[in-house]
């Protein structure tokens, strides 16, 4: 890891490669994810990856890579493989100023996206290529005070009727420390969404929020915002709408106890989908981690998600659910084994019934000890 203190800038040069493999066999009885006709089929899926970290007093960089191949038993029209690569950089000009650059880039299907992973498309293994790329500027105006200047261009290409769409816009932000373990702070923020319809589609979204955060015990940490929004649509053939709304948040780390975390964190946000549409989402996420023994460890992630149009354009809402229970054992420092149930539901508002999965799931990974070069 990155180590500055007592070193000179010609010394100070850190850099980690950890790498790992993993093999992910799994069972589910409705793969398709759809309200009726449910098939079930078993999966492989074979993962490889590595992180690069580094940097000097300077410099920092990161890289992440994922490489995944699945294939189904019955329904190889199902098969795929994906890849994901993020590039993080900073360089500090000087003391009280950085400079960013975020890249991330996914090659993937609708089966791996959540948002389109919607049962809508059964057996239908849509291709989906995104990219994203993220500029930032910050700089420490006083001991409390922080300033920071982000952009953003996101494009999303699906191989199929879906609607490719573009993203770009940024954020100015402002962040003061109201005291060693709170913090004020506010963001005004805009975009525009151009979707590629027959009818080209444009959107803009802007607005403002105000977060704080407060570490209210040494083992609590909370978080509460709110913000206002306000979203324009248009295009060539119908007449332009707006619409304004709420953007509510807030979220808590909680140390039950030394070897348990809990994590509850909810936010509604606005985001172009691959209908075409804007969308508004509200997102209750549920995370716990407790340490059994020194080997094995018990956890749960859960998601509620709803989603809803922000126009009179026809986008269906939708009610999402996902949990997953799970245990991992640390068999060795290189080898581990995770044993996960899955639960999902989903209800659209167009339709009648619901659809449920239900999957089990064994991952076997293998970690090698991470390589170091110091300077």
């Amino acid at each position: 890891m990155l180590v500055l203190a007592g070193r000179s800038p010609a010394e100070a040069a850190d850099w980690t490669l950890e790498a790992f493999a993993s093999e992910r066999v799994a069972y589910d009885d409705n793969v398709g994810f759809t309200r009726t006709g449910e098939i079930s089929d078993e999966s492989s899926r074979t993962t490889l990856g590595f992180d690069i970290d580094g940097g000097t007093e300077v410099l920092d960089l990161s890289l992440v890579s994922r490489f995944d191949f699945t294939y189904y038993s019955d329904e190889s029209g199902l098969d795929s493989n994906d890849q994901r690569l993020v590039g993080n950089f900073g360089y500090r000009p000087g003391e009280l100023s950085r400079l960013g650059l975020d890249v991330e880039y996914d090659r993937d299907t609708t089966r791996t996206s959540e948002e389109d992973d919607t049962g809508r498309f059964i057996f239908d293994n849509i291709r989906r290529e995104a990219f994203e790329v993220r500029p930032s500027w910050s700089y420490q105006a006083t001991r409390v005070d922080r300033f920071s200047l982000a952009g953003e261009y996101r494009t999303v290409d699906y191989e199929s009727d879906l609607v490719d769409y573009d993203r770009y816009g940024g954020a100015l932000d402002w962040t003061h420390d109201l005291t060693r373990s709170s913090a004020l702070g506010v963001s005004a923020f805009g975009a525009r969404v151009e979707s590629d319809t027959v009818d080209n589609r444009e959107s803009d979204i802007y607005g403002l929020e105000f977060g704080l955060t407060s570490e209210a015990t040494p083992q609590l940490r909370l978080q509460f915002g709110v913000g206002v929004f306000r979203a324009e649509t248009a295009t060539d053939l119908v007449a332009g709408q707006s619409t304004t709304g709420f953007l509510p948040s807030a979220g808590l780390e909680f140390r039950v106890a030394p070897e348990a975390v809990l994590e509850l964190a909810y936010a509604r946000t606005v985001a172009p989908s691959g209908g075409g549409n804007i969308v508004e989402r509200d997102t209750v996420d549920l995370t716990y981690r407790q340490d059994w023994s020194e080997t094995v460890s018990l956890g749960l992630d859960a998601r509620y998600r709803a989603q809803d149009r922000v126009f009179d354009d026809g986008t269906a809402g939708r009610d999402f659910v996902r949990a997953e229970p799970s245990v991992e054992w640390r068999m060795t420092e290189t080898w581990s084994l995770r044993a996960a149930y899955r639960y999902r539901w989903q209800s659209f508002d167009d339709e009648d019934g619901d659809s449920v999965s239900n999957a089990g799931l064994v991952t076997l990974t293998y970690r090698p000890m991470g390589w170091s070069l110091g300077g």
